[in-house]
């Protein structure tokens, strides 16, 4: 087996994938290619910037009539929803206006109906870490089963292995390298945000673990931009892995919960 890579950025996206070639016969730039095929069919069809996406569609739908969902936006629409609820509303798609929440559409054999004529979503904050898990799922069809992809900080990584249990894994937590013991033949993913990229000063840098990249992106931003004392709760209420970093009085004291220690090798 030898080890492939492709760097590269297109509209915003910087993306960086590395794979052991194994039973395929595809070459850096023909993977490239289909990469970013998938890049931009999902800023296409899911960016609310743009008129002529299926989310603005959804948007632009009148309340009065049921909208036929494709499986992709049906995904992410049960995304945001989860993630209102595992953040109790403090992460939420939703930008009609505050009041705004799952309860103003329903999801029923792959039909959704808005409440209102006013109720519309922006799926932005999932479209880096979904982006990662279509790619996942590009590899895993041409049977590639050690691969790590990376959309902006969007991790889905997933190593093969037949006699050891887990694999050694580094993560920039700055100022802090984590040392991780994930799980083979087990695609997984992860987000990072650094206090740089965020304006909430008091959170270092927090990382989230979860099965898919949408929902850990969803939650590493949506707690970022949040307050620290929400990150924390978030910490200790949840079972879902999460390691954070927050200055308190000049100090820096980091937040994990026991799921993410099952991780720490």
């Amino acid at each position: 087996m030898s080890e492939r890579s492709i760097v590269g950025e297109y509209q915003g996206f910087a993306y960086e994938l590395t794979w052991q070639a194994t039973g395929h016969n595809l070459n850096e730039y023909q993977v490239q290619t289909r990469v970013l095929g998938v890049i931009e069919h999902i800023i296409e069809q899911f960016d609310a910037q743009n008129e002529f996406s299926e989310v603005s569609r959804f948007n632009q739908w009148p309340a009065t009539e049921a909208y036929v969902l494709t499986r992709e936006l049906e995904e992410l629409l049960n995304y945001g929803i989860g993630l209102y609820e595992m953040s109790n509303g403090d992460i939420s798609i939703f930008t009609s206006n505050n009041d705004s929440s799952p309860a103003d559409i329903e999801i029923a054999n792959h039909l959704v109906t808005k409440r209102d004529d006013s109720v519309a979503v922006d799926l932005n904050v999932l479209i880096e870490g979904y982006i990662a898990d279509r790619i996942s799922d590009l590899f895993q069809l041409l049977r590639v089963s050690d691969y790590q992809i990376s959309i902006n900080g969007a991790t889905r990584l997933r190593a093969g292995g037949r006699h050891q249990q887990r694999f050694g894994y580094e993560i920039n937590a700055h100022p802090h390298v984590i040392q991780l013991g994930l799980p083979v033949n087990q695609a997984l993913a992860y987000s990072t945000f650094l206090g740089y990229e965020s304006d909430t000063s008091s959170i270092v840098s927090i990382i989230v673990i979860h099965e898919n990249a949408a929902i850990a992106r969803g939650l590493a931003r949506g707690l970022m931009n949040g307050t620290k004392d929400s990150a924390k709760t978030f910490v200790q209420d949840n079972r879902i892995p999460v390691y954070l970093i927050v200055d308190e009085n000049g100090e820096e004291k980091s937040y994990t919960n026991a799921q993410f220690r099952e991780f720490l090798s």
